[in-house]
C-alpha cells in the first residue's frame, strides 16, 4: 500500500504518518525538523524522517509492513554513544500507534516529562533518567508523567 503525502505547516510529508507526528510534537512542544540530513553509512544511504534537536534524537517513522526500520539501526550501530547512562543521541524508531523503540535493540523507549522544566524527552527505560532539555536529575527518576506511548494528533486529509 502507498502512503499518502500529507502537508502540514507548509511541509509536504511523505505521509500522513509522518505529518501526525509533527502534530503530536508541536502539541507537546518538542522542536522538530523533517527530514533535514542525510547520511551514507556503508552502502546504505539513508534521510532520517526526524531531528528533534533539544533533545538530540532521531526518529524515523514507520507504519506497519514498511520496510526501512534496518537503516535507523545502521544509523544506532554506528553513532558512538560513550556515556551509555545519557546517550549524546538517540535513533528511535515510531509506529502507525505511537509506540517508540530504541533502534538499535527495539526497546521500549518512554516519553517523559520532566517535573524541573516541564518539557517532554524520550527516556529509554534502560538509561538515565536525566532530563535531555535541561539536564536536571534528582538522582533517581526526576520524572513528572511518563507514558508508554504517544497520543498521535491525526492529521485530515483532505481530497
Amino acid at each position: 500500500m502507498k502512503a499518502i503525502e500529507t502537508s502540514y505547516k507548509n511541509i509536504i510529508f511523505r505521509s500522513n504518518l509522518e505529518a501526525s507526528y509533527a502534530k503530536t510534537f508541536d502539541s507537546l512542544g518538542i522542536e522538530w525538523e523533517y527530514e533535514i540530513e542525510g547520511y551514507q553509512i556503508d552502502d546504505i544511504r539513508y534521510l532520517p524522517d526526524f531531528w528533534l534537536p533539544q533533545i538530540k534524537t532521531v526518529l524515523e517513522v514507520k507504519g506497519p509492513l514498511v520496510p526501512g526500520a534496518e537503516k535507523a539501526e545502521a544509523l544506532a550501530k554506528s553513532i558512538k554513544n560513550p556515556d551509555w547512562w545519557n546517550q549524546k543521541i538517540l535513533v528511535l524508531i515510531g509506529d502507525e500507534k505511537g509506540s517508540i523503540k530504541l533502534a538499535e535493540d527495539r526497546t521500549d523507549v518512554a516519553l517523559a516529562q520532566c517535573a524541573e522544566c516541564d518539557k517532554y524527552w524520550f527516556m529509554p527505560w534502560s538509561s538515565s533518567y536525566v532530563c535531555r532539555n535541561c539536564g536536571k536529575c534528582d538522582g533517581d527518576h526526576h520524572i513528572k508523567k511518563s507514558y508508554d506511548k504517544l497520543t498521535l494528533q491525526r492529521i485530515k486529509i483532505r481530497r
